[in-house]
């Protein structure tokens, strides 16, 4: 990305900017480790309430999320890690199941990778364009 880890930080931590690339639906949400937000998603007819939990924050460095559902089960974490560059700012997300989620077209592999891609190659990419 083609501006600085600060502000890349900003994008992925601070509701009012999460809310324009990630989930609109995301009321609260802090970089502490121990912090936990809920939020509702509706999606082809059905909700999705997620339960995130930041397990690691090293601001402008690292950020790992618990991923979870209170109306399924499985649990998964994400992590984003920010690098300075030259340029700008280098992101590296991870993000892998940790409990398998229901046998759902919504939970399955190719359409988790999917909704990552839109969201890190797409959506951020745009938001930050956009922004800057």
């Amino acid at each position: 990305f083609e501006i600085s880890s600060e502000i890349l930080w900003e994008y992925i931590t601070v509701p009012m900017h999460m809310k324009k690339w990630w989930f609109s639906q995301i009321r609260a949400f802090e970089p502490h480790v121990g912090f936990q937000t809920r939020f509702t998603v509706n999606y082809e007819g059905e909700k999705y309430i997620h339960l995130w939990e930041v397990l690691e924050s090293i601001p402008q460095e690292k950020l790992v999320l618990d991923l979870r559902y209170a109306n399924y089960p499985g649990k998964a974490y994400a992590q984003f890690e920010l690098q300075s560059t030259p340029s700008g700012s280098l992101l590296t997300f991870t993000s892998d199941v940790l409990e398998y989620f229901p046998n759902h077209k919504v939970f399955s592999r190719a359409s988790m990778l999917n909704g990552w891609k839109t969201l890190l190659q797409e959506r951020l990419p745009e938001y930050v364009q956009k922004n800057n």
